[in-house]
């Protein structure tokens, strides 16, 4: 586990919070108990002593292995830009040691039970393990939680349903941003809320970086996103506050910047994000249906409010895949096949074109000259477009090999279509492949010498 912190207001909420939450008995000393844990624990010279006299950090040296380290003033110029490599740096010392690495942010305050949870949860052999946090109000949270968790020792102690309720009194206005029919959705939608009156929060997530993993069988990105390698079977996002719950300290005013355009949320803009945060686990978190509740759940009434989300999520891959492939026909200079993708992303009728769904698809693009033949027709005529779109886009039970092999395939349209080769030459009912495909995300983009009829 691995904390970077310096100045103040971090240290404070570090040594206030974060760490009297991570004491509570079923969180880091279950955990501790049960796995041979390190907690790395990085800051600059001059917090150096206050971190190490500190009543927190003295208990945590009774429960498990602390190293505490010094990082160079001068990594503090860049914030974020330390974290990633003090992350880095930890992450690749896990994967020398065949360890897990957990990225402990040092602003969160958590559940009693949270790590009880997760510790349950390394012993099933997961890869990766996901969550995210509710953010809140710093300046009244922090008293108010250390008022109502209050032990003996230094230990702050808060079921997840108190933890949940305590939040919601608090919870950080800028968070109402981020509902699905908000009126100033955020330039930064890492997240999309559904709230179920009563009850609670559901939570959709598009993107979240690594929390609990294993680097030896993950490969990651630049971004510290799974890039690559991994199997979705073996990942988990904790998605009910009963099990972990954990929130985000924030001051009133941290990130007003996303939230000063005032409009709903734009579907294309939110897919463009999305793509920038682009990682082949980003469908496996957007799935999950995340709960946060102060007390029992109605079963039905939550279900409603996952499926309405389930609803908007599908129409939202279809765009940003839509958006994927989009870049890559200009990429190509398709300038044709680009303008009728285009047109059916700006009305909207690309979820009914190209719905979302986890099975590879192969792309058939017929040369400029053809799709010139019919581009009036689909440019005027909805229904045309969609059918055009509908007959060209062809879904696989696995990714397509390369070379691309004899078979039957089936069309969004859902009609078959006949791999063959005539000749020595392969061909899609009758169209001539001109190539063996370009790989772009989960499809697989090909020309043709024709227009699949």
């Amino acid at each position: 586990m691995v904390t970077v912190v310096w100045g103040r207001w971090y240290l404070d909420a570090h040594l206030d919070l974060n760490l009297p939450s991570l004491l509570a008995p079923q969180n880091l000393p279950m955990m501790a108990a049960e796995h041979d844990l390190t907690y790395v624990l990085m800051t600059i010279a001059a917090d150096h002593d206050r971190l190490a006299r500190s009543p927190a950090v003295l208990a945590l040296k009774k429960i498990l292995n602390l190293d505490l380290r010094i990082i160079p003033d001068t990594e503090t110029r860049d914030p974020i830009g330390a974290h990633q490599r003090a992350w880095t740096r930890a992450t690749e010392e896990a994967k020398r040691s065949n360890s897990y690495v957990l990225y402990m942010p040092p602003d969160v305050a958590w559940s009693d039970g949270s790590f009880a949870h997760l510790s349950r949860l390394l012993a099933r052999d997961y890869t990766a393990i996901f969550m995210t946090y509710l953010r809140v109000v710093s300046e009244t949270f922090v008293p108010a939680m250390r008022a109502r968790g209050a032990t003996d020792d230094i230990a702050l102690r808060l079921s997840g349903r108190e933890l949940v309720a305590l939040s919601l009194d608090h919870v950080h206005p800028l968070m109402a941003a981020h509902m699905h029919d908000s009126r100033y959705f955020p330039v930064h939608p890492e997240m999309v809320v559904w709230p179920v009156p009563g009850q609670g929060l559901g939570v959709r997530c598009l993107a979240r970086e690594m929390f609990l993993f294993d680097p030896g069988r993950i490969d990651m990105g630049s971004q510290l996103l799974v890039d690559g390698r991994f199997n979705r079977r073996d990942m988990v996002f904790v998605d009910d506050s009963d099990d972990l719950y954990a929130v985000s300290l924030a001051p009133l005013g941290k990130d007003i910047g996303w939230h000063l355009t005032p409009g709903p949320p734009d579907l294309a803009s939110v897919a463009r994000w999305w793509l920038i945060y682009d990682s082949p686990v980003n469908d496996l978190i957007a799935a999950s249906f995340l709960r946060w509740h102060p007390g029992p759940v109605d079963a039905a009434r939550w279900e409603r409010r996952a499926m309405a989300s389930h609803r908007w999520m599908r129409r939202q891959t279809a765009l940003r895949e839509a958006l994927r492939l989009w870049q890559s026909l200009i990429e190509a200079k398709a300038w044709n096949a680009a303008t009728l993708l285009a047109l059916a992303i700006e009305t909207r009728a690309v979820a009914n074109a190209f719905p979302a769904t986890d099975r590879p698809t192969v792309v058939l693009v017929p040369d400029e000259a053809r799709i010139d033949a019919v581009m009036n027709d689909a440019t005027t005529n909805r229904a045309a477009l969609l059918d055009l779109l509908r007959r060209h886009v062809a879904f696989v039970d696995a990714p397509p090999r390369q070379p691309i092999e004899e078979g039957t395939w089936c069309n969004a349209a859902g009609e078959q279509l006949q791999v063959k080769r005539v000749e020595g030459r392969l061909s899609v009912n009758g169209c001539a492949l001109l190539d063996q495909g370009q790989r772009v995300g989960r499809h697989l983009v090909c020309r043709i010498d024709g227009l699949i009829a």
